[in-house]
């Protein structure tokens, strides 16, 4: 079997914003064409029906399933007949993406996890929706695809703003469909967004949840889609972001004001996260 690999670069032009809209039509696919991507995709069924084909599962799909692929999770479709679908094709360790509470959703840390390659992919979708809720997302793309191919000022900035409104939507649709009770480990990621740039061990925050430390970390972890050890170093290495190209602080003094003791470890950890340093990240940010 032969391995296609596709990458962003195919999709997005130099200097441009990690972030496309690709559409796939009907016939387009070809069946069991097995293959990976340097990027992530959130895959919308808009019409017709087939077969998703991953990690030796075959899951059926149909119009209004939502699918998630990260870098490195090899998949391919089959019965492609009739199947259309758009992808939102996207390099979340490249985009510079002001969380806020959107980490309480667990939808949201599907999307933006802090360690795109530790993600374990499934073929079966994470969301189905339809009717009007079905025609606003379609249209929410709609408008994406055609900021992207704009020229006008802003244009990268409101191209963002957008996903992120996608993103919220499905998040939203999510919460509803599933209507968990996630208050405890929800209220720890609130002290976590505020207490950040301190030291907390998972025992201490499982104490503050009133939770055994195995409870709290599996709990944690279905929620958040991280550990939480991941979702500190995803918080402190976005602040850092932020700075670096808001602020004129010496990069050292930026890793420690972020929690980081080690300014050495913070460059490892922050190139880890967004696959440059951090001097890259501001100088091609300027």
């Amino acid at each position: 079997m032969k391995l296609l690999h596709y990458g962003l670069a195919s999709f997005v032009s130099r200097g441009r914003m990690p972030l496309a809209v690709v559409p796939i039509r009907p016939g387009w696919n070809r069946r069991k064409r097995f293959h990976d991507h340097d990027h992530s995709e959130i895959v919308l069924i808009l019409g017709g029906n087939g077969i998703h084909l991953m990690n030796d599962q075959a899951v059926p799909v149909k119009t209004g399933d939502l699918l998630v692929i990260h870098p490195g999770c090899t998949h391919a479709y089959d019965q492609v007949g009739n199947l259309e679908m758009v992808n939102i094709i996207y390099d979340c360790r490249q985009l510079h993406l002001p969380g806020l509470d959107g980490w309480r959703l667990p939808l949201f840390q599907l999307f933006f996890p802090p360690d795109v390659t530790a993600v374990k992919c499934s073929a079966k979708p994470v969301l189905s929706i339809a009717g009007a809720d079905f025609r606003k997302v379609v249209e929410m793309i709609r408008c994406l695809q055609q900021e992207l191919r704009s020229e006008s000022p802003g244009h990268n900035l409101y191209s963002l703003a957008l996903l992120l409104e996608i993103a919220v939507a499905l998040c939203r649709l999510d919460h509803r469909e599933s209507g968990e009770d996630s208050a405890p480990v929800a209220g720890i990621m609130e002290y976590m967004n505020t207490h950040f740039q301190q030291e907390m061990s998972i025992e201490f925050l499982a104490r503050k949840a009133c939770m055994s430390r195995r409870n709290f970390f599996l709990q944690f972890k279905r929620f958040a889609g991280c550990t939480p050890v991941q979702y500190l170093i995803r918080r402190r290495v976005d602040l850092a972001a932020e700075l670096l190209v808001f602020s004129d602080l010496p990069i050292g003094d930026i890793a420690w004001k972020c929690g980081f003791t080690d300014s050495n470890y913070f460059c490892k950890t922050f190139r880890m996260q967004k696959q440059v340093s951090p001097r890259e990240y501001r100088l091609a940010r300027q």
